[in-house]
């Protein structure tokens, strides 16, 4: 009997990735070692951990043709080769080379607008109006979690938006670890769908006062 370790973010995903690397036999038995766990966001914090247990089945005997014994071809009669035939090439006389005159190229006027130098590109910044949005919604965000106390600064810097919480969430890194990037994910994407734009490049940056 075989056995496959899986895992996956549901035991069921786990389950049918690992039916489906032995084979998808038919009898089999599953055991579970872990399950997963997700954060108060929904992420997936710790993923399911399943083994599968089923016989091997027996690898069918691929049958080798053999090859067709070839046939005697029949004798070719030989024959004749045509002759090439030579015929002298015509004789070329190379001509002179035509000299042309060459026009020098009129002066043009030059424009004092085309002479203006190439507008710079605009770097995109992080305005007002959106850093009032993440503001307003990071405090949304605490009110619905009952934190309220929690004090916190941003502050733009180019395609960053900083967010320095006055203390840690949690007494556990790990823990704000995990807090500190579903928040950056969460609005970020919030402000793609409400800018209706990609936002290329922008980033969010949260992190507490040490």
């Amino acid at each position: 009997m075989k056995s496959i370790v899986q895992e996956a973010s549901s035991i069921e995903k786990a389950i049918f990735q690992a039916w489906q690397r032995a084979g998808q036999p038919e009898d089999f038995s599953i055991r579970i070692f872990e399950v997963p766990q997700k954060n108060f966001f929904g992420f997936t914090v710790k993923s399911a951990k399943i083994a599968i247990f089923f016989q091997e089945q027996p690898k069918k005997k691929e049958h080798t043709a053999k090859p067709a014994q070839q046939q005697p071809h029949a004798q070719q009669q030989q024959q004749p080769k045509p002759k090439a035939v030579t015929r002298p090439l015509p004789v070329q006389t190379p001509k002179a080379p035509q000299h042309r005159e060459q026009k020098a190229p009129e002066p043009r006027e030059v424009n004092e607008q085309q002479v203006a130098a190439k507008p710079k590109n605009d770097t995109p910044l992080w305005s007002p109006s959106m850093v009032e949005y993440a503001q307003k919604w990071l405090q949304d965000l605490f009110t619905l979690a009952e934190q309220k106390n929690i004090a916190f600064a941003i502050e733009p810097q180019k395609y960053h938006l900083k967010v320095t919480f006055e203390k840690a969430p949690f007494e556990d890194e790990e823990r704000c670890r995990i807090f500190y990037r579903s928040c950056a994910h969460l609005l970020l994407q919030s402000l793609r769908n409400t800018c209706k734009r990609p936002l290329k490049g922008f980033k969010v940056i949260c992190m507490h006062n040490a």
